[in-house]
């Protein structure tokens, strides 16, 4: 009944939407942050599969779900949801092209990290620093609602509205409120941001060209007025 209801409600991929934020891996606490846990050699399932480091040749997909705190967690799952929900519409982008854009800006969150730690290392940062991508991925999604401003959340509250809040709390989380490194242990943080938003804002343009194309192509075979 309930993905029923949500189906109809907001879109076909909600079922998919739902199951998103259950995958956002919410592991780290004291149990698995601890000294020296990313200076070790041994491999480790948990580190190696949900965190990167900037030294690593290809992201790594389970880190586009994996969140280092509750607050990541809460606001990485509802992003997930409703961006998910709304865009996987029929209407919309379908939910191939959606689970696609996430995956996709993951990765370019990813890779801008990893040029940005090469080329612009922070003050603080250190050669154990690691980093998760849910920020990135969801950011893409958020990017990517551009193209259709007339999704609506609950509320009638514009999709688009939505986004632009999410991005901001998600930027000045990554750039601003984030705690200080640890040069000696290194740190595990949300990164890759802006190279999420900017795959999604540039999907967002692509689509209304195209949007725009075809509707002055259709305009152009109509029949001249009589």
């Amino acid at each position: 009944i309930f993905f029923r209801f949500s189906s109809v409600a907001m879109g076909y991929g909600v079922p998919v939407a739902v199951l998103a934020p259950a995958g956002g891996v919410y592991f780290f606490s004291e149990a698995y942050v601890r000294p020296g846990m990313f200076k070790s050699n041994k491999p480790q399932f948990m580190r190696d599969t949900f965190t990167m480091s900037h030294r690593s040749k290809y992201p790594i997909p389970g880190t586009f779900v994996a969140n280092m705190n509750l607050w990541d967690y809460v606001r990485n799952s509802v992003g997930m949801f409703f961006l998910m929900g709304n865009l996987s519409r029929p209407t919309a982008m379908g939910t191939p092209l959606t689970l696609a854009t996430f995956f996709v800006g993951g990765t370019c969150g990813a890779f801008s990290w990893m040029m940005l730690r090469k080329h612009m290392p922070p003050v603080d940062a250190s050669q154990w620093d690691r980093a998760c991508f849910a920020s990135a991925a969801t950011a893409a999604l958020a990017g990517a609602s551009l193209a259709h401003p007339f999704l609506r959340l609950p509320g009638n509250v514009p999709l688009v509205a939505f986004s632009a809040l999410w991005t901001g709390e998600a930027a000045a989380e990554e750039y601003i409120a984030s705690s200080s490194g640890d040069p000696h242990n290194g740190v595990v943080r949300q990164q890759g941001v802006a190279g999420g938003l900017l795959l999604g804002l540039s999907l967002a343009v692509f689509l209304r060209s195209r949007a725009s194309g075809m509707a002055l192509v259709k305009q152009l075979k109509m029949p001249p007025p009589s």
